[in-house]
C-alpha cells in the first residue's frame, strides 16, 4: 500500500517540529525554512494518523543519506514553490517509494533530449506540452528517489512506460511502469492546480 498527500499551507495548529528540527529550521534562509517546516509537519501528521500517536511522538529520523525515516515505514518527501508559496508532499509505504512535484513552467531548451532515453515518448495525459515533459521528469525523479540513486546517474537511467499493464489510463493522470538500475517500479502521475506530481513504488511483478 502506498499513501501520499500534499499541502501548501499550515492550518491553525501551526508547525509540528521536534526541538532538533526547530533548531535546524532556525539556521535556514526563509525560503528553505518554509519548505522544511511544511514538509516535516506534513510527514509527522501523516505518520501520526498511521501509527495512532501524537505527531511529536512520531519517531521521525534520517538515514545515512539524510532521507526521512520511520521504523518499518519508508518515506519520501518532496517540495517546490508555486506563486511564491511552498508546496510539500509526503509518500509512505512498506516498500521503496519516491515522490516528486514540479510547477508547470516553460521547458528549458534541450531538456527533452537530456531526459528521454532511446525509445521513450512524452505521455498524452497532461494539458500542455510543457506539462507532458514535466510528467516525464517527475516520474523519473520519483523512480530514482525510490531506487536510491536520485538524479546522480541522470534522468535517462530510469525508463518510463506510460499506461498500466492493461494499457488503460487514469482519468486525472497517467499510470506508468518503469525500470532503473536497481529495480522495477509502478507509479502514478497527476496534474493539479498548476503542478505535476508523480509517485513511484517497488513493483510486485
Amino acid at each position: 500500500m502506498v499513501r501520499w498527500t500534499g499541502a501548501s499551507w499550515l492550518d491553525a495548529e501551526g508547525p509540528c517540529l521536534s526541538d532538533a528540527e526547530a533548531a535546524e529550521a532556525a539556521t535556514m534562509g526563509a525560503v528553505r525554512r518554509e519548505a522544511f517546516v511544511l514538509g516535516r509537519t506534513l510527514a509527522r501528521r501523516t505518520m501520526a494518523e498511521v501509527l495512532g500517536v501524537p505527531p511529536l511522538a512520531v519517531p521521525l529520523a534520517r538515514d545515512a543519506d539524510g532521507r526521512p525515516l520511520v521504523p518499518e515505514h519508508i518515506l519520501s518527501l518532496t517540495h517546490t514553490r508555486i506563486d511564491g508559496q511552498a508546496v510539500a508532499g509526503v509518500a509512505l509505504s512498506g516498500v521503496a517509494v519516491g515522490l516528486d512535484v514540479e510547477p508547470i513552467r516553460p521547458r528549458a531548451t534541450g531538456l527533452e533530449q537530456r531526459i528521454l532515453a532511446d525509445g521513450e515518448a512524452l505521455p498524452d495525459w497532461p494539458t500542455s506540452e510543457d506539462a507532458r515533459l514535466l510528467a516525464v521528469w517527475t516520474a523519473k525523479e520519483a523512480v530514482l528517489k525510490a531506487d536510491g540513486l536520485g538524479l546522480r546517474q541522470g534522468a535517462r537511467a530510469a525508463r518510463i512506460a506510460w499506461g498500466n499493464p492493461e494499457g488503460e489510463r487514469e482519468a486525472k493522470g497517467g499510470a506508468f511502469t518503469a525500470t532503473s538500475p536497481n529495480g522495477r517500479w509502478a507509479g502514478q502521475g497527476i496534474e493539479q492546480d498548476g503542478l505535476v506530481w508523480a509517485v513511484a513504488w517497488a513493483a510486485t511483478l
